[in-house]
């Protein structure tokens, strides 16, 4: 499979697009994420069987309209879906095609999310999902959490499967990370910020529509990519990553903490830091109740994934996850918890790593590494 993966990465290429990540979805299917020169994003699928690609394409075009180009390369087997087109949730064009709005992002027949500026001036993402999944997605968005800034549903259509949302002031984690005209200090301001905000975010009385998520859903994911990444010939089943995922399942067997209000996909680039250190948490489209190590787990191990992305230095990706658990600070039962969600988490990235192009060194890093959660200091 890692030949298919340079195939469609070639033909991506030949498109004049670059091929940002792939979505397995089973053997001989993907799901793509690409973009232009000019770095706006599309999506598209590739299918081994063409005759399958062609169905998609047809069906999209009916979906969206028939003067909407839906154009199919590689044999057959490439599928591009410019400007929001999708079968699954055709307002997603419709919302991008509006003037001044912009397509942020587009996950094939899954979602999509759209950046416009209302009337009054005000930045505004429209979260488009199929028809009859809006409820889960609204779950966790209308929660208001003490002292964090959470995005303002402003509208909700659920006949359109949409929801509109004010953007937030501040910048990412992530890009306060790459920032190499901040000192550590600051940095380490804004890790101490983002780790009293998810102290606070978890203390939230979690709404009763939310979903479980524990350590039976977590391992069920994290196997999941794991097959999924052996069975497209991604990963060596060389038994290490067998040993890690059983220390994982026996570290998760014993009795978890109590349950939390979870973003539960929660990294660097779901949080925000104004001037002032206050903390806004974006995406709550996931949020579950689980156990708090999850969501702590998931941010820490991001910052190790920025570093060895070449994003920041080690130390300011280590001196930023200190401070979080700072700020954070974590009760013994709920610290007790990182080391085994974190050992999950890099397992499942390692994989989702393996499908991205020129990743298969960071994932192997992530698959392989054998230290403590990150921010790791002994706490009493």
């Amino acid at each position: 499979m890692t030949q298919v993966i340079d195939r469609v990465t070639e033909a991506v290429a030949s498109c004049g697009l670059d091929l940002e990540k792939t979505f397995p979805q089973g053997t001989g299917h993907l799901l793509l994420q690409m973009s232009r020169p000019d770095r706006s994003r599309l999506a598209g699928q590739w299918f081994a069987d063409s005759s399958r690609a062609r169905v998609v394409a047809r069906e999209t075009r009916k979906r969206t309209g028939d003067d909407v180009d839906v154009p199919v390369h590689d044999g057959g087997r490439l599928l591009l879906q410019p400007d929001g087109a999708d079968r699954r949730i055709p307002v997603l064009h419709r919302v991008a095609s509006t003037p001044g709005a912009a397509l942020v992002a587009h996950r094939a027949e899954k979602r999509g999310s759209v950046r416009r500026v209302d009337r009054d001036g005000q930045a505004v993402y429209t979260k488009v999902v199929r028809p009859g999944r809006l409820s889960a997605t609204m779950a966790g968005a209308r929660v208001r959490v003490d002292g964090v800034r959470v995005p303002k549903v402003t509208a909700v259509d659920p006949d359109d499967g949409t929801m509109d949302c004010r953007a937030l002031p501040g910048r990412t984690l992530h890009d306060i990370l790459a920032d190499p005209t901040l000192t550590t200090a600051e940095v380490i301001a804004a890790g101490r910020a983002v780790g009293g905000a998810v102290a606070r975010l978890h203390a939230c009385p979690p709404p009763s529509s939310l979903r479980r998520h524990g350590a039976t859903e977590e391992m069920a994911v994290t196997r999941g990519w794991l097959r999924q990444a052996r069975v497209h010939g991604l990963l060596d089943d060389t038994g290490l990553v067998r040993q890690r995922l059983e220390t994982a399942r026996g570290l998760l067997a014993d009795t978890g903490g109590e349950s939390a209000f979870l973003h539960r996909d929660l990294h660097d680039k779901q949080v925000v830091v104004d001037g002032d250190d206050s903390v806004g948490i974006l995406d709550l489209d996931l949020a579950a109740t689980g156990e708090a190590a999850l969501d702590l787990a998931n941010l820490l191990v991001h910052m190790e994934l920025r570093s060895l992305q070449g994003l920041c230095p080690a130390a300011r990706a280590r001196a930023c996850a200190d401070a979080v658990v700072d700020g954070y600070a974590p009760e013994l039962d709920t610290w007790r918890r990182v080391p085994a969600y974190a050992l999950t988490t890099r397992l499942r990235l390692g994989a989702v790593y393996a499908f991205r192009p020129g990743s298969a060194g960071i994932g192997l890093a992530l698959l392989t590494d054998a230290s403590g959660p990150p921010g790791h200091r002994e706490r009493r």
